[in-house]
């Protein structure tokens, strides 16, 4: 079922406060990847190859051992029963657990298998899973080594914010427009001498969808632009297009928190 317009923001909020969403900002869940070693941590090299900003998950503190998150006895039996006993390679996994402890998500993100045997492993990796302790949402990536004997390591999950598309950034910065009520983003078409001029900032949330595409933009406070120029500038940001939010390599949808600075003309009246 589609969800509402009109609620998408609320919903969006409600779910990002039970789960370990990270929002815009400084977030204890969440540390600077800079300088870290990628394929230690991470257990990949990869970066986004877009100007998203990227964090690391700090929860679990301790990451739990593969033992803990899949019967590593099953998995053996359970690839054969696959098909797949005798594929050689690897995959990285983003495991993700709900707030009872049970899997939300086993996903092939990167590795060397065939797509058909990606989708095996995913299916069998589920079928090993080990319950977990209920408290809240958390994720980390699994990299199996399929081999003669199966290897197993545990890394951390990451997490990259979604941002307007560099060929559709767009700000009102150099946007003027006149207190009187002039659309935004045009000028009066006679020559006039303004008096004054003021810069404000405008806050938003957008809501995004896991395909980068605005489903809603709400107001944060209150502003003292005129309500013309402030509906033109929300439609304006309703047109953006966006590169979602990757929460470990995987699109979803999000709630952005968005400033625009706005200079403000005071013209004299005619």
């Amino acid at each position: 079922m589609r969800t509402s317009p009109r609620l998408a923001i609320a919903s969006l909020l409600l779910a990002a406060c039970h789960s370990g969403m990270p929002r815009t900002g400084a977030s204890p869940d969440y540390a600077d990847e800079r300088g870290i070693d990628r394929d230690k941590v991470l257990l990949s090299s990869w970066r986004p190859t877009t100007p998203q900003s990227c964090v690391v998950a700090r929860y679990p503190e301790t990451l739990p051992t593969a033992e803990s998150l899949i019967s590593t006895g099953d998995m053996p039996i359970l690839l054969k029963q696959g098909g797949i006993e005798m594929s050689r390679g690897t995959a990285l996994l983003s495991l993700k657990f709900d707030s009872t402890g049970h899997v939300a998500r086993a996903r092939v993100i990167e590795g060397t298998l065939a797509e058909d045997a990606g989708r095996v492993l995913e299916q069998v990796v589920l079928s090993a899973i080990q319950p977990q302790l209920p408290g809240r949402e958390w994720g980390v990536r699994l990299l199996v080594d399929l081999d003669s004997v199966p290897r197993y390591r545990v890394g951390r999950a990451e997490h990259c914010a979604a941002v307007p598309t560099p060929s559709r950034v767009e700000t009102a910065a150099a946007t003027e427009h006149t207190v009187a009520g002039v659309a935004a983003g045009t000028l009066p078409s006679r020559s006039i001498s303004p008096v004054a001029a003021r810069t404000s900032t405008i806050k938003y949330l957008v809501a995004v969808d896991a395909r980068g595409r605005v489903v809603e933009v709400k107001q944060v406070g209150v502003s003292s632009e005129s309500a013309a120029f402030l509906d033109a500038l929300q439609a304006h940001l309703a047109r953006q297009v966006w590169l979602p939010e990757l929460d470990d390599r995987i699109p979803v949808e999000a709630i952005v928190e968005r400033s625009e600075q706005v200079r403000s003309v005071l013209a004299p009246a005619p």
